[in-house]
């Protein structure tokens, strides 16, 4: 109700439509980081070239696994904001990413090394968007107050 008692000075637009259109432009670089990073846990693992044995092919399952979790996380974010449960996906999937190839076994196979590097990777690119989503949702929630 604020927002709309505010004058209007020198056609500027009042401040809460200016921070509700930055959240907007954030959400909409986060979503595309989002879609990018989904879409290449789907098909990372065969552009890569894994092996087609035992390790890479666990390695492969979980990636596509976490790229679909990924996925539906981007797509709920074209229609509404991410909210905490967005967040706490994208860094469990980071932190499962990180610690996958230790625990399932692949992280000291020679033939498994692109696996290992490209999970560990797109791991932390996960975890670093969930903090950056559950900061920007933080300060949303704070200028609203």
């Amino acid at each position: 109700m604020g927002a709309y008692l505010q004058p209007q000075i020198a056609g500027r637009r009042p401040t809460s439509h200016r921070r509700e259109h930055a959240g907007d432009f954030r959400d909409a670089v986060l979503n595309s980081l989002l879609f990018a990073v989904s879409l290449w846990l789907i098909i990372g693992s065969w552009a890569l070239n894994y092996p087609l044995g035992a390790p890479a092919q666990d390695a492969r399952y979980q990636e596509v696994m976490v790229g679909l979790v990924v996925l539906a996380v981007a797509c709920r974010g074209l229609t509404r904001p991410r909210g905490t449960l967005s967040d706490v996906l994208l860094a469990v999937g980071g932190a499962w990413l990180i610690s996958a190839p230790f625990a399932m076994g692949y992280a000291h196979n020679s033939a498994t090394t692109d696996a290992r590097d490209n999970d560990v990777v797109m791991g932390i690119i996960l975890l670093t968007i969930a903090i950056l989503s559950a900061t920007f949702n933080a300060l949303r929630r704070r200028a609203l107050r």
